[in-house]
Order: C-alpha cells, then sequence, then structure tokens
C-alpha cells in the first residue's frame, strides 16, 4: 500500500517559510552594508530553500547535503531536520530518517509545525513494521489539527493490524476532510472486501475509477468483487478494462479465464490461460487450466487439441503426483478419439487417487473426529 504525502509534506513547510525567507533576505540585505566579506556566504535559510529545491526535484543526496549544512549554521531548524530526514527516508535509510524526525519533534514537539513530521516518522516506522508506533505518531498529529493525510495512514496502519472496522472509520474521516484524494476510496474498498462487504467495495472501486480511469488495479479489484457477488459478465468487463491498462497483469488474464469457464466460455478461457503462459512460461496451474479448457470446448480444433496435449503433458512434467493433470490428459486424448492412451492416463489417475489421496483423507477425517 503505498503512502502518498511527499507533495503535501514538502509544500505546507515550504508555504510556512515562505515569509520567513523573505524576513531573512531581507536582514541580510541590511546586514551585508556593514558585513561585506560576507555576502556570498549562504545562511542556514537558503541552504535549506536548495535542499527543498533538489528534494522536489529527485535529488535526495544532494538534498541531505544541503539540509545539514542548513543545521551546521542552525542547530535548531528544526524543518532542515524533518525535510532531511525525509530524503533519508526516500532513499531506504529509515532508522536515520526516524533520528532525524526525532531531532525535528524535540525542538517543537506540540506545536502545529510539527504536524507533518509525525506523519513522516509514522510513516518511516510503518515501513519498519512498527505499526503500533506509527498510529501513535498518526494520532499525535490527528490531535495537533485533523487532517486526511493523518486519518489515511492511519487507517492503513489499522489494516496492516487487521483492523478492517476501525481503518474503514480513518478513511472515512480522510475522505470527509478531503473528498477527492483517491487512495482513500481505493484502500477503503480493500477493506470493505476484506470483511465481506462486496457491493460497499463496488461503490469504493467506482469512486476511484470516476477520480481517476486510469488507477492501476481499482478495475481488477472491481472485477474480483463482482465476481464474489455472482456477477460473472461484469467482472470480465472489469477485467478487461484493466488488461487494457496493464497488458502484463498475469492474474487479470486467469481472473478473466476463470469467469469465462464459470459461463462455459471454455473457448475464450483456453486464450486467456495461453496468454498467461505467453507472458510467464513458469505457470504450472495455466498449462492445466488450458488443457482443462480445450477438453471441455464442444467442438475443439485440432490446433487447439495439440496445443491441449502438449500443455497437458507439460503440467504432467512438472507434478507427476497429481490425479488432476492425469484426468486433462485422459480428457485431451479422448477427444482426439486416443481410447487407449484415455484410457491408460485414467486408470493412472485413479492409482493415485487409491494410494496418495484417500490415505490423506482418512488420516483428515479422523483428525477431525479426534477434534
Amino acid at each position: 500500500m503505498k503512502l502518498i504525502l511527499f507533495f503535501f509534506l514538502v509544500f505546507s513547510i515550504s508555504a510556512k517559510e515562505t515569509e520567513n525567507i523573505f524576513l531573512e533576505n531581507e536582514k541580510q540585505s541590511e546586514e551585508s552594508a556593514n558585513e561585506t566579506d560576507k555576502k556570498s556566504e549562504p545562511s542556514a535559510i537558503q541552504y535549506f530553500a536548495a535542499g527543498i529545491n533538489k528534494l522536489l526535484s529527485g535529488d535526495n543526496e544532494g538534498a541531505i547535503q544541503n539540509f545539514t549544512e542548513s543545521i551546521k549554521l542552525d542547530p535548531k531548524y528544526e524543518f532542515a531536520f524533518s525535510q532531511r530526514g525525509l530524503a533519508k527516508s526516500n532513499l531506504g535509510k529509515k532508522i536515520e530518517a526516524i533520528e532525524d524526525f526525532n531531532h525535528a519533534i524535540k525542538l517543537n514537539p506540540s506545536s502545529i509545525s510539527s504536524l507533518v513530521t509525525y506523519i513522516l516518522r509514522g510513516t518511516a516506522k510503518l515501513d519498519l513494521g512498527d505499526k503500533l508506533g506509527a498510529i501513535k505518531d498518526y494520532s499525535i498529529a490527528i490531535k495537533l489539527s485533523p487532517n486526511f493525510l493523518a486519518y489515511y495512514n492511519r487507517g492503513v496502519a489499522k489494516f496492516l493490524l487487521d483492523k478492517k472496522k476501525e481503518a474503514i472509520r480513518d478513511y472515512n474521516l480522510a475522505i470527509k476532510f478531503n473528498p477527492i484524494y483517491t487512495n482513500s476510496y481505493y484502500e477503503r474498498g480493500l477493506a470493505n472486501f476484506y470483511l465481506r462487504n462486496y457491493k460497499s467495495a463496488i461503490k469504493d472501486y467506482t469512486k476511484v475509477i470516476q477520480l481517476d480511469p486510469k488507477f492501476l488495479l481499482a478495475h481488477y479489484n472491481r472485477g474480483v468483487a463482482k465476481y464474489y457477488l455472482g456477477d460473472k459478465i461484469g467482472a470480465i468487463s472489469d477485467y478487461t478494462h484493466e488488461i487494457k491498462l496493464d497488458p502484463k497483469l498475469l492474474v487479470a488474464y486467469s481472473s478473466r479465464a476463470n469467469a469465462y469457464s464459470d459461463l462455459n466460455k471454455h473457448r475464450e478461457a483456453a486464450k486467456d490461460y495461453k496468454k498467461v503462459i505467453d507472458l510467464d512460461s513458469n505457470n504450472t496451474n495455466s498449462y492445466y487450466h488450458f488443457a482443462k479448457s480445450v477438453s471441455q470446448i464442444k467442438n475443439p480444433t485440432k490446433k487447439e487439441l495439440n496445443l491441449g496435449l502438449k500443455y497437458a503433458l507439460k503440467s504432467f512434467e512438472l507434478d507427476k503426483e497429481s490425479p488432476y493433470y492425469l484426468n486433462v490428459l485422459a480428457e485431451i486424448y479422448l477427444k482426439r478419439k486416443d481410447k487407449l492412451n484415455s484410457k491408460k492416463y485414467n486408470n493412472l489417475a485413479k492409482k493415485l487417487v487409491k494410494e496418495i489421496i484417500d490415505p490423506i483423507q482418512k488420516r483428515q477425517k479422523k483428525i477431525q473426529g479426534l477434534k
């Protein structure tokens, strides 16, 4: 789950600094008449401004250098600490980032200006797996000033703690403060889906698509929710939209194939399983499912049967202890009017069931009986 906050954070800080930058420059202009030897030396605020520009351009290493120079000139410059922490966090240096956030908060723990730093520190903690610590920081930020970003991020942390209902409440508040932030609807959709509130999930994903028609995975997730509600045609439509957005998304092809199979559109299902194999030749299940789909086509072509046999044999080579793979081999041979091989693999499947599957099922029943 992506926590999007950088532009909000940077601009909320830089906007607050604008007046200070102006006053600092004015002060420097007055002092320059008497201190010409210092005219070319950048101030802490100038190093900070240069760091912000580098941060926005993606030059995190350069930003860290500028913020460090700013801190050397002004060790109590909280924004330089917080933004250096952000740059370090961008580079994956989460522990070092938290140290900088700690310094910034220590300088001004209860000020509204620390709100952003609490959110940044919470996100670094979340990246390190400290979900409870993250929730604590987001909650402090909310107490300082309720805002959509803190509610949204706290919702993500609660979701990861399997507190789906609490997460939804935070997403609701995030949406109240910012009704056009697509991630809040998307994450609420995920929470609703996991709670099996499929209709609510569909509404959330629909809102995401309305706000951003190219939002990756929104179409796919809505398709899955529709599938679970029995709307196979609607699911196929959404999977198709997702494939247009991301033609290499394997799960969209396999999910659409499953929906086609449920609708007895086995030729269409086979085409999608073939696409999965083309994209990932190591996808074992797709060899089996392709052959299975071909075996269920009413009048398969010779080309389909040949490929079906090839993939059925491939799946059997990859797993020789699966009676399902043997059964589909038997079905393909029967479609090819090869009754001898069909009977051979059908008997092998029955033998495997008797030797392997039946004993396992008996043990499971015995264990359940003991319980």
